[in-house]
């Protein structure tokens, strides 16, 4: 139950972990600065992190009071550009990652070795775990809509486990501008709830606002719409009521969000004819 932290100083081009304990903060350097950071916490309290450093991913974790390293994705999987790091309910670490030659998945098995799985996708831009630790992904293909013009559509779509394979389900694209750089840097985050309902959460790359969609029981989805726009990153969390939690930015502002419902005690029905 003790809060960890994990950031990258760019300015001293350091990773740095810290543990809060008895209302104190303790910090400490780990090794260079890097991108993609992500950081998880099991239940036994250890902290995994994960990030692309000089095109290599590195994982790291504590044993006893040591950091030690391991490198997940080296010199043959050049141009790396995602990394998502999730644990299981045994606390093993489940990690997805891009590189020019393709999209991975891997994860720690009961042996300590890594299991690593090639995926059909271009870009992968989330993962989660569901109920019995079943992997759930987003991923993304960007498309050049014309030659002459440096306009790309992006197609976000939603993969689950189909036997052997995955079954992959489009569930929002979009149309923007990109002078330099032909992938899709919008952000888009995923959770699963303990009754396997399918949270997103996307922020489009040029404007100002998102989209929050929910997969339900039935396997129906529907989206729910912000009142006004927002700028900035966004993220994504369950309570322990499996309801959503968003936190976003609005300038310099930054919003929770918290779905709210209201319950009416009277009501009426009428109908609504054209005049």
């Amino acid at each position: 139950d003790r809060p960890h932290i994990a950031y990258v100083d760019g300015d001293r081009d350091q990773l740095i972990a810290g543990l809060r304990h008895s209302g104190q903060w303790s910090m400490e350097t780990i090794s260079a600065g890097g991108q993609r950071l992500s950081l998880a916490v099991g239940s036994d309290d250890r902290p995994h992190l994960i990030i692309i450093q000089n095109d290599e991913l590195f994982y790291w974790t504590k044993q006893g009071d040591a950091w030690v390293s391991e490198i997940i994705a080296g010199d043959k999987y050049p141009g790396l550009w995602r990394a998502w790091l999730v644990l299981d309910s045994q606390n093993r670490p489940h990690i997805a990652y891009s590189g020019e030659i393709g999209s991975f998945l891997t994860y720690r098995q009961t042996d300590g070795k890594w299991a690593p799985e090639e995926l059909p996708f271009e870009t992968i831009d989330g993962l989660a775990l569901g109920p019995a630790d079943e992997p759930y992904l987003l991923h993304s293909e960007t498309t050049w809509t014309n030659p002459k013009y440096p306009f790309l559509y992006v197609d976000l779509s939603f993969a689950e486990r189909d036997g052997s394979g995955w079954q992959s389900t489009s569930i929002w694209g979009e149309e923007y501008m990109d002078w330099t750089d032909p992938y899709w840097d919008g952000r888009a985050r995923l959770a699963v709830d303990a009754q396997q309902r399918i949270h997103i959460a996307v922020r489009s790359a040029d404007s100002f606002w998102y989209d929050y969609m929910q997969r339900d029981e039935r396997g129906a989805w529907f989206s729910e719409y912000p009142a006004w726009a927002y700028d900035g990153d966004i993220d994504l969390a369950l309570g322990q009521d499996d309801e959503p939690r968003l936190l976003l930015h609005d300038g310099s502002s930054l919003i929770l969000s918290t779905r709210e419902y209201l319950w009416l005690d009277n009501f009426s029905f009428f109908p609504i004819m054209a005049r």
